[in-house]
Parts: C-alpha cells; structure tokens; sequence
C-alpha cells in the first residue's frame, strides 16, 4: 500500500510539473541570425478599384445609373444615351440584355438588375460583360474537346 501511495505521489508531482510548464510561456533567447518580427494593424477595408476599361468611351459612359428604382433606371438611362454616341449606348444596352439573362442576382428581371447596377457607370456595366470573341471565352469552349493526338472511333 506505501508502494502504490508513493507511486501515485511521483505521478502526480510529474502531472503538476507538466501542466505548469505548459501553462508558462516559454521565452527564447534572442538568436543573432533570426529576423525581428513586426507586428502589422489589420488592413482598413477599402472600395476597390475598378479595373481600366477595355474600351474608350467618352464622359457620357461615366455617368452612374440610379437603379433605386425600374423609372429611375430607365431615367438615367435616357439621360446617357443623350451624352454618348449610338455605338456607346448600343454597347451599354447590350452589355444590359447580356447581365439580364446570365447575371444571376437579376433572375431575368429588369428592376432587380437596376438595384443590382445602382451606382456603377455605363463603363462599369459594359466592364462585368465577358464578351464571346476573347480568348478566355475561347479556351473554356474548347476545354472539353479531345487533342488532335488523340485516337478517335475510326481508328
């Protein structure tokens, strides 16, 4: 019985030690080849920057839309279509049609795609367009189809 209390008194002195060392931060020395760390504030958000345009559009494109509602939408449509050229506004209505049926907030309808463009320009507008003839819209086309190596039925 003495044995065991005596073994159970090492063992439990052992389990003290152990989890004051644990609880105790170590502290290293500093080391002459190691590098002093700063510590950094975390980044404000802030907005982001627009991408530049791929296109040239003269000051009408610059004009933001209201989307705060269908008739202020239309509105300020009118009011860019006044301020730029007939290809301008017939990119930026494309640019429209295109966002109404693949942008998936709008869900194919007009006012849920104003509220979704409220606030950008006609430029940002025409920029969230993919059009089909770039080489990123070329590639995922042709990324299902089998190399030319390849062996087809016929062989």
């Amino acid at each position: 019985m003495n044995k065991f209390i005596a073994i159970s008194s090492v063992i439990l002195a052992f389990s003290l030690s152990l989890s004051a060392s644990a609880a105790t931060p170590m502290v290293e020395s500093p080391a002459k080849d190691k590098q002093e760390t700063t510590f950094m504030a975390p980044a404000t958000k802030q907005a982001p920057t627009p991408p530049p345009s791929r296109y040239d559009f003269g000051p009408g494109m610059k004009i933001p839309v209201d989307g705060s509602s269908l008739e202020a939408f239309n509105e300020s449509l009118a009011e860019i279509k006044t301020k730029t050229t007939k290809a301008e506004y017939t990119t930026l209505t494309n640019a429209i049609e295109y966002l109404m049926v693949y942008n998936l907030e709008a869900q194919m309808n007009r006012a849920k795609l104003a509220a979704v463009l409220n606030g950008e320009t006609g430029e940002e507008i025409v920029n969230r367009v993919e059009w089909g003839n770039n080489e990123k819209t070329a590639k995922s086309k042709n990324s299902h189809a089998a190399p030319d190596d390849s062996p087809t039925a016929d062989q």
